[in-house]
This record gives structure tokens, sequence and C-alpha cells, in this order.
């Protein structure tokens, strides 16, 4: 007969990709204690089999002033994870194949002039200059030279090793199979051999 293990915390999290495992560690930096499941590896799925594209151009602009903060994040990644996950700001851009296309451009350009992305628009001469490699159709395009990339192979998993050494409960080939809510408590189960109570529930489970 298999004995359910219960474990009580402050917050419970569900899915260890980047998103959970970041804010597991946030929550650990403020002392509250939390406990993750994640049915797999931390940062083995979607978090960590991505393009690691980290932007901030073309975000709704309702989004700029997180993307701002996460920005400043990503540049202090060795002392949040103690790796810098191969983060380096190579400029993101983004091509324009017609003149609809620059007019869109130069709107988000206008849009976002507040947050200081110093966003630059080429066109002409200069595109063939700085971008020889371009085809014919492309007419312009946008650079934000400060956005870049990182590996996401790297990145998502430190962030739950760097929760976990912060005293997070990290329970990774854990799926959740169901929640319930009493009017108090969220009761988090794995199956019969887990069951995590607490009175905050981060559902961060990826699509898939």
């Amino acid at each position: 007969m298999t004995t359910t293990r219960t474990i009580d915390t402050d917050v419970a999290i569900v899915g260890g990709g980047i998103m959970g495992a970041s804010a597991a560690l946030a929550l650990r930096r403020k002392g509250v204690a939390v406990v993750l499941l994640e049915r797999d590896l931390c940062g083995s799925r979607s978090s960590g089999v991505n393009y690691g594209g980290v932007r901030r151009q073309g975000r709704p602009v309702s989004q700029l002033p997180l993307a701002q903060r996460a920005h400043q994040v990503w540049a202090n990644l060795p002392a949040l994870i103690d790796t810098d996950g191969e983060y380096q700001r190579s400029g993101h851009f983004k091509i324009g194949r017609s003149e609809a296309d620059m007019a869109a451009l130069e709107a988000y350009a206008h849009l976002s002039r507040d947050f200081d992305l110093g966003i630059q628009l080429i066109s002409g001469t200069t595109l063939r200059e700085r971008c020889p490699w371009l085809g014919g159709r492309a007419v312009g395009g946008s650079l934000c030279p400060d956005d870049g990339q990182a590996n996401p192979r790297l990145v998502s998993p430190a962030f739950a090793l760097a929760a976990r050494r912060a005293g997070a409960q990290i329970l990774e080939r854990t799926p959740m199979t169901s929640v319930e809510h009493d009017g108090q408590l969220f009761t988090v189960r794995s199956g019969t051999t887990v069951a995590v109570r607490a009175p905050v529930l981060i559902n961060c489970a990826g699509a898939w």
C-alpha cells in the first residue's frame, strides 16, 4: 500500500520551466516557503528547447515596464543563478519587406520611445551597407541593439538549481494529477505519492 507524503508550504508551484523556477527563486529570496512540482526535469521542455531570444522590441507597450525590469535582471544573471547562461546582447533586428511593414516599425518606435529601447530604423543605402546579405525584398528594418539571446538549455535548469540552493523544495518527475481547493487551502496531488497543501498556488505549467 502506497503512503501519501503530505507537504505543507506557503506557496505551491506547478511547472519547473523558467517561469516556475524563477518564481520559486524570487519567493525564497523573500523568505517564503515554496514547493515546486515538475512532471519531468526542470527546464527540459519548452523553456529549454527554444531559440533563446531575449528581447523587448516588438512586445506590446503595456509589457515594456516589466520587460525593462527583466532586461536588468538578465544583465546580472551570474550573481543570481551562478551562470551567465551564454547571454549576450547581440541585437534584435526586425525586417521590413514593404512600405506597410516599415510604417508599422516606425509606429512601434514612436509608441515605445519613452522606454529608451534605442531602436534604430534602417533603410536605403544604410541597410545595404550594414546588411549586404539581405535579399532584394527587404526595404528596411528596425534594430534594437541591446536585445539579445541566451542558451535556454543552461538558463532554465540554472534557475531551478538556484531556487533549490535557496531552500525551495523541487520535486522533479512529479506530475500534477489533480488540484482541489477547500476554501482555504489548495491541495495539489501527484497520484497517490505526494500531496502539497498551500494557501497560494501558482500555475506555471506549459501548454503541453
